[in-house]
């Protein structure tokens, strides 16, 4: 293999986090500058993503789906395949938890759950979603079909097929770079091939928004941005964004495609290109996901992995995913792992963090 999984499942999640941290502090300083600037520099966006220009108080940086992310990813941990994983961005979410009732099935009772969430939640159904998902992603990567079926729950939290179509895109595109399978020239074409099956295998209802631009139709146009200048990719982003027919979650998700494949081989170029060009946190999140699940974890440059132990950068990891530490998200990214390949006692790799233990996947020969 290129790179072993435990490389790459500790990318994926590690990689998001830096990913959201970078988008979140560019943020941060276009909202103190004039509305209408010049586009980002790039040593501008490398120096902006891990300073101290972040405010100590982080609370003006809402917290959302990366903790979503990190109780999926316990709870893969805890108990394997849960009956659905919308229970538990429910549950994250501050959903209302509603009584058993011995009369209803349990699809009617996930969904009266979710009907109760959607009256009730604050945190928007978006491209967040696709960030949320990772750990579902990383544990059936395996199993393309059994992937496909977890991730179409999406669509029973909002009714919305695009926002489902492009939750699974991100996962199929996990899937096929932890199965070595992934060619960054082919990507797209996959990918729209994958949603076409998906099409005629489905008998969903339509989405209630046929008027917008598809999730493919997005993906067509963020292609078209390789072939200009950074300065003319930025006009023709801002353009195409405030089409009324234009969604913008859906749109943040074909960005993070379009800035992970233009530079698919190094990390940091394809994140930074992702500030430089949308400066939002999730899609910088997503890109830096999809680099880390190719490229595995040493792609992610060791100045802004020891940047997590300065006050700031540590407050937004605390604040945005829950975790303390880069030790603790990498020891959730290998107990998955162990979880996935079926590890004999996880019982015992949980009672010792931090600690390496050999990890194999199944149906592997193994030595004695």
């Amino acid at each position: 293999m290129r790179y072993s999984l435990s490389s790459r499942f500790q990318g994926v999640l590690l990689g998001a986090a830096l990913g959201e941290i970078l988008g979140a502090q560019c943020q941060l300083v276009q909202i103190k500058q004039p509305p209408v600037k010049p586009p980002l520099r790039w040593a501008d966006v490398s120096r902006w993503g891990f300073s101290d220009l972040a405010p100590r108080d982080s609370t003006v940086i809402p917290a959302g789906w990366g903790h979503v992310a990190v109780r999926l990813t316990k709870g893969l941990i805890q108990g394997g395949s849960d009956e659905s994983w919308i229970k538990e961005v429910l549950d994250v979410l501050g959903a209302p938890v509603q009584p058993s009732n011995p009369e209803q099935n349990p699809s009617e009772q996930k969904a009266a759950s979710t009907q109760s969430f959607l009256q009730t939640q604050s945190l928007p159904i978006d491209a967040g979603l696709a960030i949320a998902t990772l750990p579902i992603a990383l544990f059936f990567h395996a199993d393309p079909d059994q992937l496909e079926q977890e991730l179409q729950q999406a669509d029973k939290l909002h009714h919305r097929l695009e926002l489902s179509n492009a939750v699974l895109a991100i996962g199929y595109a996990i899937s096929l770079a932890l199965r070595e399978q992934l060619d960054p020239a082919q990507l797209i074409a996959e990918i729209m091939e994958e949603l076409e099956l998906k099409r005629d295998r489905s008998t969903a209802t339509p989405d209630p928004s046929p008027a917008q631009f598809s999730f493919v139709e997005q993906l067509q146009f963020v292609q078209t941005l390789s072939q200009v200048s950074l300065s003319s990719a930025i006009a023709q982003l801002r353009h195409y964004s405030r089409k009324p027919e234009v969604a913008s979650d859906l749109l943040e998700i074909a960005i993070a495609f379009h800035c992970f494949l233009s530079t698919p081989e190094d990390f940091r170029l394809s994140v930074v290109r992702a500030a430089q060009l949308h400066k939002n946190p999730q899609t910088t999140c997503l890109t830096a996901a999809l680099s880390g699940a190719y490229n595995g974890v040493s792609s992610i440059p060791l100045s802004w992995r020891s940047a997590l132990s300065g006050d700031s950068t540590y407050s937004l990891l605390s604040h945005l995913w829950g975790v303390a530490s880069e030790t603790e998200l990498q020891d959730l990214s290998d107990q998955l792992l162990a979880a996935w390949s079926g590890a004999f006692d996880l019982a015992h790799l949980l009672n010792y963090p931090g600690q390496t233990f050999a990890i194999a996947a199944p149906k592997v020969i193994r030595p004695d």
